[in-house]
């Protein structure tokens, strides 16, 4: 319907006062250029060619379709740029973000797929091999071995308490977390333990292990040669044996204490204070072995400040004798003779008693050197006897030399034994006894379900790829 003419020039007349533009109407039937304008935005053109209409109308469908199956939609302007509904970058970060997670979670899925606990045996047989033990890690194992009672510790993990206790079969290599229960000692321990076989470092708690072993300043004990130590002071090492008949280094540096125990054949007769009530009795009964003695003291006997020294007294009265250790049964039959004793009595202070006379001492290692086949020892701080030797037919301790140091010839060391600090490794083997796969039901749920999530991102992010390739 069209605006009457007298209409308009009053409209514009009103729009001229107020300052506006009339407004131009265009009658479609009189104008040929709208006409033309129209023919040019309505091309047919686009409705030829295969299918005609349809064919045109599907291909636009299509188009459609294709920007919906990759997540986004592609509102193209004249570049034809894409405007993604989710950018492909957090669909990466999220995929990153789930392979890590599940990385953490593994080993918790790992052991919720163990069925029946694996017996390995003997703790001994987690070191047949070095890397016989890290297979174990995550799995269900029973093991058996002696637990260290006494150097058991005491944890709190939440409202649980526990026992952490040092397996000694496996050295600072092997432990065990026992969850504790009612009516059981804190020294008793079962030597079997069956649970999650886990690696130390990886425990909350390790840190706080490291500690309590380096406070309490545990060790263990090596047993070596001369030849062995005298090479070991030249090198700054000795071998010892280790698990599976193989041997291994350890550090002179980390040696706390070297213990030098020396046999001179030398023999110790006690006389019970009850048989010989003096010193001057059990002397005489000394002196009629016809060999070379001495008489040791036993320090705070005699003192009656001494809390100890009723105690002291009844080990009765030690001797030294320089005789054969061969002859040591025959000399003690004869003292039990000549007092009238006959039979074996378990009182100390009644009857003879004799024993090899050894000497333990307990030094530095680098107050100990070897040479041409003696053994010299810094003395300094050493309360151990220096031993005795025969002098004008009289059994005397021996003399220091002018520096201070015993010289001992190497033959007489019987036993040579080295205390090795214990430093916890970390790559080491806990056994969480009590730990079952059962436990691990909400770990195995979430490694699924994170590992759906990044499967399902890293999916996007490879037809995002393929598509920016194909269009390249």
């Amino acid at each position: 319907m069209s605006t009457p003419p007298n209409q308009r020039d009053s409209d514009d007349a009103h729009r001229e006062e107020a300052g506006e533009e009339p407004v131009v109407v265009v009658d479609p039937e009189t104008d040929p250029a709208l006409n033309e304008d129209l023919d040019e935005d309505l091309d047919l053109r686009e409705f030829e060619g295969e299918g005609g209409l349809e064919g045109a109308l599907s291909r636009m469908r299509a188009s459609e379709r294709d920007s919906l199956s990759l997540g986004w939609d592609e509102d193209e302007d004249e570049l034809g740029t894409a405007k993604p509904r989710r950018h492909p970058y957090l669909a990466a970060v999220v995929a990153a973000a789930s392979v890590a997670l599940c990385a953490w979670v593994w080993p918790d899925f790992r052991f919720w797929l163990e069925s029946t606990p694996r017996d390995v045996g003997d703790a001994q047989a987690l070191f047949d091999t070095p890397d016989a033990d890290t297979a174990l890690q995550n799995r269900l194992v029973s093991v058996t071995g002696t637990p260290d009672v006494s150097y058991a510790a005491r944890l709190r993990i939440g409202d649980q308490s526990y026992r952490f206790v040092r397996i000694l079969e496996g050295g600072d290599r092997l432990f065990a977390l026992l969850p504790d229960q009612e009516g059981t000692r804190s020294d008793e321990f079962e030597g079997r333990f069956t649970g999650r076989a886990q690696r130390l470092s990886d425990v909350r708690f390790f840190d706080e292990v490291v500690t309590y072993f380096d406070n309490q300043g545990v060790t263990r004990t090596h047993d070596v040669t001369m030849d062995a130590l005298i090479a070991g002071v030249q090198r700054g090492f000795v071998e010892v044996p280790a698990e599976g008949g193989s041997s291994r280094r350890v550090e002179l540096a980390s040696i706390t204490r070297l213990n030098l125990v020396v046999d001179r054949g030398e023999s110790k007769l006690v006389l019970g204070r009850s048989t010989w009530p003096d010193d001057e009795t059990a002397q005489a009964a000394i002196a009629g072995l016809n060999a070379p003695w001495a008489q040791l003291r036993t320090a705070g006997a005699n003192n009656a400040d001494d809390p100890n020294a009723s105690i002291k007294r009844s080990y009765g009265r030690r001797f030294v004798v320089g005789a054969p250790a061969e002859t040591r049964d025959a000399m003690v039959a004869k003292l039990n003779e000549d007092a009238g004793i006959t039979g074996e009595s378990a009182d100390p202070k009644i009857g003879a008693l004799g024993v090899p006379q050894r000497y333990t001492y307990a030094v530095r290692p680098s107050a100990v050197t070897a040479r041409d086949g003696t053994v010299e020892i810094d003395m300094a701080g050493v309360t151990t006897s220096p031993g005795f030797e025969v002098r004008d037919g009289v059994l005397k301790e021996r003399d220091l030399g002018p520096n201070g140091r015993l010289v001992i010839d190497a033959g007489d060391v019987s036993r040579i034994e080295l205390e090795e600090r214990l430093s916890v490794d970390r790559d080491g083997t806990i056994i969480l006894v009590g730990r079952t796969p059962e436990g691990q039901r909400t770990a195995a749920l979430m490694f699924v379900v994170v590992g759906l999530v990044g499967l399902f991102n890293m999916i996007a992010v490879g037809i995002f790829v393929r598509r920016r390739r194909d269009l390249a």
